[in-house]
């Protein structure tokens, strides 16, 4: 018996040693980043759409009109051992002979795993939701909407992706390179920089990725193989693999979120400023079951909101959802099953509870042909769906 049970230990151990990946060490990895990028174009229309002047004259009947405008994208990001800070910016100006319009969007937002929480590793997060759009004509009313939504976290734990790591080993093993943990820090330290990399300021864009190429393909040790690596996202066995570790995330979250907001229209006929806030509890979890194998994500929340434009005014939510993937050593297959639970007091919800299933498979039968197959079930049983699909290239 004692034999027997030995048997068995070696062989769990076993099976733990040869399906550890060469990443699992690396789950906590985190590579500094920082880039920053703008970008202005014309915002009056147009073909092909970015006219920075436009002058329009009729015949029949005679009119003349104008437009100046000017559209902005802006984005600022930072990354650390510790902490994230990102600012993402967008606007639109433009001025006419009858019409001023504008809309601008400000999301700046800071997280730091530094909150000291004595025996437990503690983050905070705080951040905001800035809107403002208008419509002003010369003659006539005017319309305006000011949208103002900040937002603060504190809680325990950290989550990590591993989304970049399990995109090295695969990368790898198309280029016939044996996943170590060196090997795949090594890449990590490079890919977990892509932005900053391709999106350096350059008058040609092109050198970005042939360095950032060359650099992976020298870290994998197969310099000679980086027209391969360029190539390989057009492989449509490669995107369907990939697809598998979507999501995919490693550790756990937990804490307190607050999120109070105002909201200001100005109409045609009427104005209304209305209050919109929410006090959330929520916890977030990432893991594999079996290493590389079977993943599981859980997330849970408890959400008292309070909104004066609002049917109920006051109401609350408890939702719950959790996700298992199963992934095979065959490429050609994976599968997902997810479960939602939801209930509120919100007398909008046609039903208080709510209960969602759903299970899907995909297979793929050759890279021009890929198929997917599943399972629903919605409403609390209320409504059964079985379907299939995919997509095939005849020729």
């Amino acid at each position: 018996m004692k034999r027997i049970v030995l048997a068995v230990c070696l062989i769990v151990a076993g099976i733990g040693l040869i399906s550890a990946a060469a990443s699992t060490g690396l789950y906590t990895l985190v590579i500094p980043e920082q880039y920053s990028t703008m970008e202005v174009q014309g915002g009056v229309g147009g073909v092909p759409g970015s006219d920075v002047i436009r002058l329009e004259l009729d015949t029949t009947p005679s009119d003349a009109r104008f437009r100046i405008g000017a559209d902005a994208d802006y984005q600022w990001y930072r990354r650390t051992e510790d902490t994230t800070m990102n600012i993402d910016a967008g606007g639109t100006l433009s001025f006419g002979n009858n019409l001023l319009s504008f809309d601008f969007d400000v999301d700046p937002s800071y997280k730091s795993y530094t909150l000291d929480l004595g025996s437990m590793n503690g983050f905070f997060t705080v951040g905001a939701s800035f809107g403002l759009w208008g419509f002003v004509p010369f003659s006539g009313t005017s319309e305006i909407e000011l949208d103002v939504f900040p937002y603060g976290e504190a809680g325990v734990g950290r989550l990590y992706s591993i989304y970049t790591l399990k995109r090295i080993e695969t990368i790898m093993k198309y280029l016939g390179v044996t996943p170590t943990e060196e090997n795949v820090r090594q890449v990590a330290q490079i890919m977990y920089q892509q932005n900053q990399r391709l999106l350096e300021f350059n008058d040609d864009f092109s050198r970005n990725y042939l360095k950032y190429f060359t650099d992976i393909a020298t870290a994998m040790g197969v310099p000679e193989k980086v027209l391969d690596l360029a190539v390989l996202g057009y492989s449509q066995r490669y995107v369907f693999e990939m697809a598998r570790y979507i999501g995919l995330q490693h550790g756990w979250e937990a804490g307190i979120r607050l999120t109070p907001g105002v909201s200001y229209d100005k109409g045609f006929t009427t104005t209304t400023t209305d209050f919109r806030g929410a006090f959330e509890l929520f916890g977030e979890y990432g893991g594999f079951l079996i290493e590389d194998m079977l993943h599981l994500g859980a997330e849970a929340g408890v959400r008292l909101a309070y909104e004066t434009d609002h049917t109920d005014k006051f109401y609350a939510e408890i939702r719950t959802s959790g996700t298992v993937r199963y992934l095979p050593d065959n490429y050609r297959l994976w599968a997902e099953g997810v479960l939602d639970i939801r209930y509120s007091t919100s007398s909008t919800w046609a039903d208080p509870f709510d209960l969602d299933i759903r299970a899907q498979l995909n297979y793929m039968i050759n890279p021009n042909f890929t198929t997917y197959g599943g399972v629903s079930l919605l409403n609390t049983f209320k409504n059964l769906a079985v379907y299939a699909g995919g997509s095939i290239r005849i020729w």
